[in-house]
């Protein structure tokens, strides 16, 4: 087990809200204590980055980059803003990733 978890490549893509991208980074930091690899993607906390040295922290991707940003992930949690997440095949998305979204059209069933 604890040779896998060191393996894992995690990455975090907050909703761009101050609130939900903070959320974020303690789960980065927690993550990343527990031997974790992570990745954060918030412009937010993008801004921030100079005070977070130990947090890798990248700009949010946009709809048309994100398949490409996320792919090499080994599990990816992800709250889409609204122009992502209305870009997005949220079928095809939620059997990918783990989504997280507070709009109606984001309530998708797994087989």
């Amino acid at each position: 087990m604890e040779r896998l978890k060191h393996k894992a490549r995690i990455a975090l893509v907050s909703y761009p809200s101050l609130g939900d991208s903070l959320m974020y980074l303690l789960m980065a930091e927690n993550l990343r204590l527990n031997g974790f690899s992570v990745t954060l993607f918030s412009s937010v906390v993008w801004q921030l980055r100079s005070w977070l040295p130990q947090v890798s922290v990248f700009p949010s991707p946009d709809a048309e980059n994100l398949e490409a940003t996320l792919s090499s992930f080994d599990l990816v949690i992800l709250h889409p803003s609204q122009s992502v997440c209305g870009a997005l095949d949220l079928g095809k998305a939620a059997q990918k990733w783990l989504l997280l979204s507070q709009t109606e059209k984001a309530s998708v069933q797994k087989d």
